[in-house]
């Protein structure tokens, strides 16, 4: 072999070298940018699944606060006593349950006794620090002698479609007012 063979051969494998480190860096280039991207997909991905769950909760977490609230409701009603809601409304909705109460027993000298028969959420919106949740729903009710206990009036179904709003204080969702859309008699 010739001395210009030899150095023709190794400039052939100095090139072959050369292109396999070229093509092992453009590989590399390309998994680098591969794990990049799934990495930032997956972490938008785990993002996305935690931010719903979190919707998830706090919806379930705001209609147990409406549930609570119809239970206390009922109750506050019957035995004239607004103490059970003090921990789920804003001072503006327990005065207007309230003075509710306060005219039906003393202007009135009746109490209230109700029943929800169907409570079903429609809507549902929530921001950082207020919710609205519309609702369905059907409630029994009658009024009876604030002395005697005796019926004052037969028992009747209304049907309501209401809004109910929300804000947050101390990381507690308060329920601030309620307003009625539709009344009816019938569904």
């Amino acid at each position: 072999m010739e001395p210009s063979d030899i150095i023709k051969d190794k400039k052939r494998v100095k090139n072959r070298s050369l292109r396999k480190l070229l093509i092992m860096m453009i590989i590399a280039i390309i998994i680098f940018f591969v794990l990049v991207f799934v990495e930032d997909y997956s972490k938008k991905v785990t993002a996305g699944i935690t931010a719903n769950r979190q919707k998830v909760k706090t919806e379930a977490g705001l209609k147990s606060k409406i549930e609570k609230y119809n239970d206390a409701l009922i109750k506050a009603y019957k035995n004239n006593s607004s103490d059970l809601m003090k921990d789920l409304t804003t001072e503006d909705e327990l005065e207007r349950v309230r003075l509710y109460m306060t005219y039906n027993y003393f202007e009135k000298s009746r109490k209230l006794n109700t029943k929800l028969v169907d409570l079903s959420f429609k809507d549902i919106n929530v921001k950082e620090e207020e919710a609205t949740i519309e609702t369905e729903e059907e409630w029994t009710y009658f009024y009876t002698d604030v002395e005697t206990e005796n019926k004052l009036s037969e028992k009747k179904e209304i049907y309501y479609r209401a809004k109910y709003t929300l804000i947050k204080q101390d990381d507690n969702w308060l329920i601030d007012s309620i307003s009625i859309e539709k009344t009816s008699s019938d569904k």
